[in-house]
């Protein structure tokens, strides 16, 4: 991803200058000229912030500013942009906006459609039909705002570790809801491959703050996102997982236990009722579709773990699964229409 957005910083700096040269300004190397005063063209990516800081600056005196900004939301880091620059470039401001606003939204759909394409591919229909008899059996409750709102995850009960394991509708919905979120701190590229790729200690198997837990019965589990014993340990994982639950509170439902990996559906809270009407009639058939399931998902995990023991990072990841988007790609992806 550092890569993309490198690239797409760059783009649009030259998609500004661009601009600049077509409505009034002279570009004379890295220096502008517009009515015998000189600027230069800052343009910077605050990855902290996710902001794209486009800055106009006079260089032979000190004038007033403006700034100006435009939300954006989409697969990769930057979900603002903002410039600034001397009064005399407001009136250019919003052009501006709209080109580097464009080139971004270009380029983000275009990563998303190839990650999520990608991923189903290599996830196959892994636990399809399970998303699909639980989305179903919702949408007769008349519960569609329920739908794909839960995630299927598998613990390894003897290392207490889980991880995530998502359909390709589910994750296209769960990347939908990260682009969304005002609290991800992390571009949804990263915090949805977090989320589908690192293996986490399960905070409700393992040794919560003592009253941390509630049981609501024997197979379903309450724990709010402040108490998981290694909150400080993970951070990164926990705050993606919180802005995809998108609730203070994760509840985990237990489905099957197979040669000790434990199947569970995990949800936030507020739909606990929901939830537990559709399994309670679905009670019988789950147990028998993750059971048919299981040869493949045992392949697919080994698949997975093989990906992450030859990559290090976030980026390594993605290209493994195949979305290594290259110059070439990026080039297309960027070429005005």
């Amino acid at each position: 991803m550092r890569r993309i957005e490198e690239e797409l910083t760059t783009q649009a700096q030259l998609s500004v200058l661009d601009y600049l040269a077509a409505n009034g300004s002279e570009i004379r190397g890295d220096t502008l000229v517009m009515r015998d005063h000189y600027y230069q063209l800052l343009v910077r990516l605050d990855e902290p912030g996710r902001t794209l800081r486009i800055d106009i600056i006079a260089l032979d005196r000190t004038p007033h500013h403006a700034t100006s900004h435009r939300s954006h939301i989409g697969f990769g880091v930057v979900r603002r942009i903002e410039i600034t620059g001397p009064t005399e470039f407001r009136g250019q401001f919003d052009d501006m906006l709209e080109r580097v606003a464009g080139l971004y939204s270009a380029a983000y759909t275009g990563l998303e459609n190839a990650y999520l394409s990608s991923y189903a591919k290599w996830i196959s229909d892994l636990f399809a039909d399970v998303y699909m008899a639980i989305n179903t059996q919702l949408q007769i409750l008349g519960r569609d705002d329920v739908r794909n709102r839960f995630w299927i995850s598998v613990t390894a009960m003897k290392s207490e570790s889980f991880r995530y394991h998502f359909s390709a509708e589910n994750l296209r919905h769960a990347v939908a809801w990260l682009k969304q979120s005002p609290t991800i701190a992390l571009s949804p590229a990263s915090a949805a491959t977090m989320l589908l790729t690192q293996e986490m200690p399960d905070g409700v198997i393992g040794a919560p703050k003592p009253q941390s837990v509630v049981a609501y019965d024997e197979r379903t589990r309450i724990i709010e996102f402040s108490s998981l014993p290694t909150l400080g340990e993970h951070t990164a994982f926990w705050i993606s997982e919180r802005s995809l639950f998108g609730s203070n509170t994760l509840t985990a439902l237990h489905i099957v236990t197979i040669n000790n990996q434990a199947f569970e559906l995990n949800f936030p809270i507020e739909n606990l009722d929901a939830m537990r009407t559709a399994l309670t009639t679905l009670e019988a058939d789950l147990p028998i579709l993750i059971r048919n399931r299981y040869r493949g998902f045992r392949k697919d995990q080994r698949t997975l773990r093989t990906a992450i023991l030859h990559t290090k990072d976030v980026t390594g990841v993605i290209q493994e699964i195949g979305v290594d988007i290259t110059a070439k790609v990026i080039a297309e992806i960027l070429k005005p229409s």
